[in-house]
């Protein structure tokens, strides 16, 4: 008896390469819909399926390329998260505080202090935005300077005119 080992190869030519095959998978099955059509006026069936399933594929496949690659998470990250962990789960301090003595000795302005893993702060903004209709509208604009001045149009003025 042989073991059956698959591989999943997500290399960007793969992917590009199984999208085009099913897009003329996707193309050949359209044109056999086409000229059904055209012969009995109506399309089979099995046809509208297969084309379903194949749209549904390139959806799959066009939303798998846009996907960042996977990587490995940096050691320094994982130490971050795994601080985080412990101190939301047991109120255990130690690890901020020496990620926090780290951050002191860098330069970086993006490391000092305690700051929230992404995931965290994704959660805690996706959930501002359900909570607040203004957050759902207005955009957030980082800027470096202490003010930020945008030009604003007070429009066009009108008056009343007597009628000669």
């Amino acid at each position: 008896m042989s073991k059956e080992v698959k591989t999943v190869n997500t290399s960007a030519k793969a992917l590009a390469a199984e999208m085009m095959a099913t897009f003329e998978a996707y193309k050949q099955a359209n044109d056999e819909r086409l000229a059904e059509i055209e012969s009995k006026s109506s399309a089979d069936t099995l046809l509208d399926e297969k084309l379903r399933k194949l749209d549904k594929r390139i959806d799959y496949l066009s939303l798998k390329s846009a996907r960042p690659p996977e990587s490995e998470a940096a050691p320094e990250t994982r130490e971050q998260n795994a601080a985080w962990s412990r101190y939301l789960r047991n109120g255990d301090e130690s690890g901020l505080a020496r990620l926090d003595t780290k951050a002191f000795s860098s330069v970086s302005d993006s490391q000092g202090g305690y700051l929230a893993p992404p995931e965290l702060d994704r959660l805690i903004e996706s959930r501002l935005m359900q909570a607040s209709p203004m957050r759902q509208i207005a955009t957030v604009r980082q800027t470096s300077a202490g003010t930020y001045r945008k030009p604003v149009s007070l429009g066009v003025a009108a008056d009343w005119a007597t009628e000669t």
